[in-house]
């Protein structure tokens, strides 16, 4: 429990050295930072993504033993706006992906209508991450068209859909996603990297779909969260399938304490998704009904991710959580 712990603060200590991150505007235009972009640039959602790209970041780095560089800093940051502009905007144009991935492609050479700020902002920002990845461009294009299409697919499986075609989708999206993360390091990345990724990416998505329960239900979606019966069978898999998970991680040429480190940092990461289990079962225990029921005519939302800020509050959560997946000896 002690070295958890201790790993435990330095992650705190890690979002808390990003937190001057949040006000990073010098790359940006003036114009970039008006009205509707305004809750991008500062608002609790933007928190989470930078606190969560800057752990996984320093997952990465703890890793290869050498620190988050100052450039590697500020892609993340600029990441941080970037990816919840693209979710956003993503939706509002699923009619015209084309708008989108031109700008993905090609966001110099691509004027927006000089009225809809929020699509200024998405160039503008897009602008000073590719001139901070130089070099590393051509892959970062590569793998959010990759993500375009995985998301295109997701928007398009309803229920009923078969378990193997929600989860081979929710592999896909998910671990798209973790490996993009993984290319703001200047390390080029190796193969086993790209599948520790992709299997970290799978966990991070399904945490997402399972916080996203009722919104995605109203939509008739087929999610990660679709996969289980309840609250419980949903834990019981989370736990069972990180700890796959880390003995895949064992099989990265690196020593095995740093290994343990990422595997620490990372349950961190992951940690909020056993808060949102509770919350789920709990509701269940109190009123009789499971949200994880299909048949369900009025989803209640009972944990709205977007406005949960204290999500992070990771010293908490390490000392609830650590004897759910390191009690195994597998890990501490």
């Amino acid at each position: 429990m002690v070295p958890y712990l201790r790993y435990s603060l330095k992650a705190l200590s890690t979002i808390y050295r990003s937190r001057q991150y949040l006000s990073f505007r010098h790359p940006l235009p003036a114009e970039a930072c008006q009205n509707a972009a305004q809750n991008y640039l500062q608002g609790n959602r933007r928190k989470q993504y930078l606190y969560s790209l800057f752990l996984y970041g320093s997952a990465w780095a703890v890793l290869r033993n050498k620190p988050l560089t100052g450039t590697e800093k500020e892609r993340l940051a600029l990441l941080s706006i970037v990816a919840p502009l693209f979710d956003d905007l993503y939706d509002a144009y699923y009619l015209y992906p084309d708008l989108i991935e031109s700008l993905v492609l090609d966001p110099g050479g691509n004027e927006t209508e000089s009225d809809n700020t929020l699509l200024q902002c998405f160039r503008d920002v897009l602008l000073c991450l590719y001139k901070s990845l130089q070099s590393l461009q051509a892959s970062f294009r590569h793998l959010v068209l990759q993500l375009m299409r995985a998301q295109e697919k997701s928007r398009n499986l309803l229920w009923p859909a078969s378990a193997s075609d929600i989860e081979s989708l929710t592999r896909e999206k998910g671990g798209l996603a973790a490996v993009l993360i993984r290319t703001m390091l200047d390390n080029p990345v190796t193969r086993e990297e790209y599948q520790v990724a992709l299997s970290l990416g799978f966990l991070a998505q399904l945490m997402d779909d399972l916080f996203d329960l009722t919104y995605d239900r109203v939509d008739g979606r087929a999610t990660g969260a679709c996969l289980f019966q309840n609250a419980e069978e949903a834990g019981r898999f989370f736990l069972e399938t990180e700890k796959h998970w880390f003995t895949q991680c064992t099989e990265m040429p690196f020593p095995g304490e740093r290994i343990q480190q990422f595997a620490r940092y990372t349950h961190l990461l992951l940690s909020p998704v056993f808060v949102c289990l509770d919350h789920y079962e709990q509701y269940t225990n109190r009123t009789g009904i499971n949200l994880f029921n299909r048949e369900l005519q009025s989803p209640v939302l009972v944990c709205d991710m977007e406005k949960w800020s204290s999500r992070f509050h990771l010293l908490l959560l390490a000392y609830r959580n650590s004897r759910l997946v390191f009690s195994s000896g597998n890990v501490a």
